[in-house]
């Protein structure tokens, strides 16, 4: 996207771009105005002479899509490259009463457009979202236009967030019944469907913080038509990275729920019908695109696209010993969701996140705080590294430490690990107690709220382990059986009932 510093340092060759619009390389006008979206406010007026010798600048040029009642406005987006690493002073963010968050601004060459990859357990592999970035205001009208489109206000990210599994979580899965799947290591998105006001598909992914994709390549059928396209549909999953038998790595979209469909908010149906929806009428019409598509039609799909594996809640037995075990991605546990709740767009307390409880784990923003002498900090030594919990808005308040080895810290600093600022997950280690890294968390804008982290506590002191919750299977069908079998009984004497006001109706009418 255009900046201020790209405009200031060009650094790339517009050979290599060949999808900007003729129309902009083309213009007469004699300023950046007229080849530059007139949202773009900051760009300088220079010289055409000068446009031409600073053509990176173009890179980055979009057209506004501007949403209307009608639908988006055919955008041109391009992918910004990867730039070369520059220094990046980090500033402290706001925090809560009496918190500074660490040490004073401190410079560190990274690469903004960062590898998470490279942050993750050794076997998990974080795919990029793909797709183009969108200018703001597109961004901004996008992101209330979801919003109504499930039937709340304001312009949040409305994916439903889980809580975490405790004792008392455990009973629930008795008393109602609930599905199962594994839990993956891959990045949360949307997915979300619009037409254009030419009646042309626009498919956009939205992340954790709420930041939209727009991936051309993606086209999404009705079923039963395959030349009309899902509009205003939205759909929730994530993207997983699946390492091949031969080597070779997979990015696939495991859908697993199902918000609006083709205008029609779904969202307090329950999860059982939405899922079926989402197999009838999102994913087998995609499948059955692709197989009368052009074979670059295929080679050109960024992932490939299927449903998430569920199970019934009794078949835990079958996710440790079947499911788990034949994934070809990382995963860190189950998530057992209701089957007959709505959808929860935001913390969903029908949502359960199972993990041993020595691997539960919580985000944090991270700051340093280095020693001083005499007043001035020194940062040649180690600092400590604290905690911040999030209070919700830009509010933080100070947590505690996170424990760092001294071979983890080297390793920070010989590849100019960026930390300040970053949103950290940690664990809690069983033997002292203490808050141990795991991984960052570039994926997310915020840590863990603090009434998430309270959860998070509780699951971690009054957690279920895998035996317990193997052990509760059995109890676990049989009341989802019993339930099973009051349903049929109820649904037998409904229609017991009917077949007998029928036949005093009939009685009635032959008097």
């Amino acid at each position: 996207m255009v900046t201020r510093h790209n405009i200031q340092r060009p650094k790339f060759n517009l050979q290599k771009l060949g999808r900007v619009r003729k129309q902009a390389l083309k213009s007469n006008s004699t300023s950046y105005k007229s080849v530059v979206s007139t949202n773009i406010q900051h760009v300088r007026r220079i010289s055409k002479k000068k446009a031409q010798q600073k053509q990176t600048v173009l890179k980055h040029v979009m057209e506004s899509a501007l949403v209307k009642a009608g639908g988006v406005r055919e955008a041109t987006m391009k992918e910004a490259p990867v730039e070369k690493e520059e220094p990046v002073v980090v500033k402290a963010i706001p925090s809560g009463p009496g918190t500074t968050l660490g040490a004073p601004s401190v410079t560190l060459p990274i690469n903004a457009h960062q590898d998470r990859t490279t942050t993750m357990p050794a076997d998990s592999l974080i795919p990029d979202i793909p797709g183009m970035p969108i200018d703001a205001r597109t961004e901004g009208m996008l992101r209330e236009r979801i919003c109504r489109a499930i039937g709340i206000n304001g312009s949040r990210f409305i994916g439903a967030q889980p809580v975490s599994f405790t004792r008392t979580t455990l009973q629930e899965l008795k008393s109602e019944d609930y599905f199962v799947a594994e839990k993956s290591d891959g990045v949360r998105v949307l997915l979300y469907c619009v037409l254009n006001d030419r009646g042309q598909q626009q498919v956009f992914l939205v992340d954790r913080k709420n930041k939209f994709s727009y991936v051309p390549q993606l086209r999404f059928p009705i079923a039963g038509n395959l030349q009309a396209y899902h509009n205003e549909t939205i759909v929730d999953g994530e993207l997983v990275t699946d390492q091949e038998p031969d080597g070779s790595q997979v990015v696939r979209y495991l859908a697993f729920d199902l918000l609006a469909h083709n205008g029609q908010n779904i969202i307090k149906k329950p999860l059982r019908s939405r899922l079926a929806r989402l197999q009838q009428e999102f994913v087998t019409p995609y499948k059955e695109l692709l197989k009368v598509a052009q074979p670059q039609y295929v080679l050109e799909q960024p992932f490939k696209v299927g449903l998430k594996e569920v199970n019934l809640s009794y078949g835990i037995e079958k996710m440790f010993r079947e499911v788990l075990p034949r994934l070809k991605h990382g995963s860190d546990g189950l998530i057992f969701t209701s089957a007959v709740a709505e959808y929860v767009p935001s913390t969903n307390v029908k949502m359960l996140k199972w993990k041993p409880p020595s691997e539960n784990t919580i985000d944090f923003r991270l700051s340093l705080e280095f020693p001083t002498n005499q007043g001035v900090p020194d940062y040649n030594q180690k600092p400590q590294f604290v905690l911040h919990e999030w209070q919700g808005g830009q509010l933080y308040n100070r947590f505690g430490l996170m424990s760092v080895d001294d071979g983890l810290w080297d390793h920070w600093k010989s590849t100019s690990t960026h930390l300040q600022n970053r949103v950290v997950e940690v664990s809690c280690s069983p033997n002292d107690h203490s808050w141990r890294f795991f991984r960052f968390r570039d994926d997310k804008e915020h840590g863990n709220h603090s009434s998430v982290v309270r959860k998070v506590q509780e699951s971690i002191r009054d957690g279920v382990e895998r035996d317990e919750l193997l052990q509760a299977q059995g109890e676990i069908r049989s009341a989802w059986k019993a339930r099973e079998q009051a349903a049929q009984h109820a649904q037998q004497q409904m229609q017991h009932q009917h077949q007998q006001q029928l036949q005093h109706q009939q009685q009635q009418q032959h008097r």
